[in-house]
């Protein structure tokens, strides 16, 4: 029988009227295989996946298959957004068999014994095509060779474990300075591309961890060719996506990814995660640049998000759909042969404007798009010229059905989410956007951290898993963004109390640096320790940026250490490819160069405002901002000598001479930061 009516992961439901016979992952499942004595099928796919519904649709739904699947295997099912872990360790896998990328959905056959893949696929396919065997020869292939369980396979399975075992732990000393940072742009600067923009050929992704270093290499940088550089790779990418089709110029919000090496025609699903970070970037990228066209796209991805996937019940939602009634995109395209009667005589003109040519097509159909980027910067709003289109259309296409929206909450992409709001609401002069976040950075305590553990995932007040690495770290973040904003006490003992957590639960004491899973975490074939970033920030190079910050606000040693421990035992990772741990070397950054620090403090919260104003023209990427209202009383030792006065003043600290004088106005403290800039 389908045993997934009550997992509380609406994907994993979906599945529970599937004729196959699907198991969660638990220990049920494991010794039902063993006892029986068949592989298990192990199934990860998530919601918003086209082609993972393409298989459910052609494989999974089919009876025939189901009932072959259901006789020679246990059969799993898994939510990749519910299980990193076990996503993380068998994409693996897959890249290590395969010599390619993985993908969703992933389908490996495992040993009972052990868990040891035996093979590894992603989509197969109902009809053999000439590089994959059809779904029912691999369950029939695969079935017969489990059965001879010969001397082969064994071998395969030692090599196999072999190869996850990784190599032995070897730290090489490396030195993380300003040849080191000058290295990791050099790499980035290798792979861009110059026509269209981003950093591979297509498939295309935002990959925005590395567009945040960037922002930071560019605000460090003295030599100015080079900053001119790496400037002109960041700007010139942030407008193709937001110009490209990855940007919905209707509604706001990026697309998970463009198929096509111009930014033309994306997969049509919207993650949470994505746009969390997205939002923050294009926020805080349009004040150096003064485009408001960044602007534009920022606020219109906040506008969406609070539109689209923020559920009644608290916390957003972690992505929408790509498929509508069976076909990708279908909700967001256009017919041709509609746009008169929808524009009229403006129909040319917008064609023209949204690039309405053979190349914009998805299926036969239009996917809205502007101009190709000529410029690194966007010196006006595009958009504007076609606003009262765009309305028209926009409100058209709200009469369709609705791609389904996965309402699972992830602690991970939420605490993302509310640092994103509270960034772009602070930049952006929203806010109702900070109000936002500090909404859902609250919400997420009171309801994942429950009786000291923090967990993963929710669905309609249900928890289940417990979190993971980057649920800590992401919401230590947050907490500190919090803190930058209004200070509050409760946001720094949550922070204290978060990170020692995750110093009980998750550190590597004896190698340095923290371990994705907890201590308590059932066994898998991996404990991971995760240096690189991938669509996420790195978990352990964000918890080194937090460590910092507490050091500093707190004048407690012990977090400098645990940060310094974490770039030590990352360091033979970033010695080999520096340019794939931004995150870890934003961090080396403030150590090179730390950054500036304002402490305001204010007679009423909603003075802030004033001081935000008269910083909101400068380059401030690397300078954090606390506001401290009078009324708080005792601060931590970082902070005590940042005393109130009778009216609203400032403080600002540099790594040279700790804190000046107070400065009792905002053109006070502009002028302080500008001489600073000039020395």
């Amino acid at each position: 029988m389908n045993r997934l009516q009550n997992e509380i992961s609406p994907y994993l439901r979906d599945h529970a009227d599937d004729p196959v016979h699907w198991h969660p992952w638990d220990k049920e499942a494991f010794a039902l295989a063993k006892r029986k004595n068949v592989p298990i099928l192990l199934s990860i796919g998530y919601a918003a996946s086209s082609l993972c519904h393409k298989m459910d649709r052609e494989s999974f739904q089919n009876h025939n298959v189901a009932k072959t699947m259901n006789k020679n295997f246990v059969c799993i099912k898994v939510d990749r957004e519910e299980r990193p872990d076990l996503d993380q360790i068998y994409q693996s896998t897959y890249q290590m068999l395969n010599r390619k990328p993985g993908g969703w959905p992933l389908t490996l056959f495992l040993d009972p014994k052990d868990h040891l893949p035996i093979y590894a696929g992603g989509y197969f396919p109902p009809q053999q095509t000439r590089s994959t065997p059809s779904f029912r020869e691999a369950l029939t292939g695969i079935a017969k060779m489990y059965g001879k369980q010969d001397d082969k396979v064994q071998e395969f399975k030692s090599k196999l474990k072999e190869a996850l075992a990784g190599p032995p732990d070897e730290i090489e000393a490396v030195a993380f300075d300003a040849a080191l940072i000058e290295r990791a742009c050099a790499q980035i600067d290798s792979s861009f591309d110059e026509k269209y923009g981003g950093f591979s050929e297509a498939p295309k992704f935002p990959h925005p961890p590395g567009l945040e270093f960037m922002m930071d290499a560019i605000a460090y940088e003295q030599d100015i060719a080079r900053r001119d550089r790496m400037s002109h790779m960041l700007d010139f990418t942030l407008s193709a996506m937001s110009l490209g089709g990855l940007f919905d110029h209707l509604a706001g919000g990026f697309f998970g990814l463009s198929n096509d090496g111009n930014w033309a025609t994306p997969n049509f699903e919207k993650s949470l995660v994505d746009n969390a970070q997205l939002l923050a970037i294009y926020a805080e990228r349009s004040v150096p640049t003064k485009s408001p066209w960044l602007a534009h796209v920022a606020g219109q991805t906040a506008d969406w998000l609070l539109e689209e996937m923020q559920l009644d019940e608290g916390g957003f939602a972690s992505n929408l759909d790509a498929d509508l009634d069976g076909i990708e995109g279908a909700f967001y395209v256009w017919r041709p042969e509609d746009m008169g009667s929808y524009l009229g005589e403006r129909e040319d003109a917008f064609a023209s404007h949204y690039r309405q040519t053979s190349r914009s097509r998805a299926d036969g159909r239009w996917h809205l798009r502007l101009a190709d980027p000529t410029d690194s910067v966007i010196r006006d709003n595009p958009a504007q010229v076609m606003a009262g289109e765009c309305a028209k259309l926009l409100a058209i296409r709200n009469e369709r059905s609705r791609p389904r929206r996965e309402d699972k909450v992830l602690t991970a992409a939420n605490a993302l989410t509310a640092s994103g709001l509270i960034k772009a609401g602070r930049i952006l002069e929203r806010e109702e956007l900070i109000a936002a976040g500090m909404s859902l950075k609250n919400w997420l305590g009171e309801n994942h951290w429950r009786d000291g553990v923090l967990f993963a995932s929710s669905s309609h007040g249900e928890v289940k898993t417990p979190g993971y690495l980057d649920d800590y770290v992401f919401l230590l973040d947050a907490l500190i963004c919090s803190l930058e904003t209004l200070w509050q006490h409760d946001d720094l003992n949550f922070a204290l109390t978060l990170a020692a957590a995750v110093t009980e639960h998750f550190e590597d004491a004896a190698h340095g640096g923290y371990f994705f899973t907890a201590a308590a975490h059932e066994p898998l074939l991996q404990r991971r320790k995760l240096n690189g970033d991938s669509a996420l920030p790195s978990g352990n190079g964000t918890l080194a940026r937090c460590l910092g910050e507490l050091a500093w606000l707190t004048g407690q040693a012990s977090h400098a250490e645990r940060a310094n421990a974490i770039m030590q035992g990352a360091a033979s990772d970033i010695g080999r490819w520096p340019s794939a741990h931004g995150t870890l070397l934003r961090h080396a950054l403030d150590g090179i160069a730390p950054p500036d620090r304002i402490v305001v403090r204010v007679q009423e919260p909603a003075t802030a405002k004033l001081w935000r104003q008269a910083l909101s023209s400068r380059t401030l990427t690397r300078t954090r901002c606390y506001v401290i209202p009078n009324s708080v009383g005792e601060l931590p030792p970082g902070l005590e000598s940042c005393q109130p006065l009778a009216s609203d003043c400032a403080y600002l600290w540099h790594s040279n001479r700790g804190f000046g004088p107070a400065l009792n106005s905002p053109d006070a403290l502009a002028a302080a930061l500008e001489e600073i800039s000039r020395a």
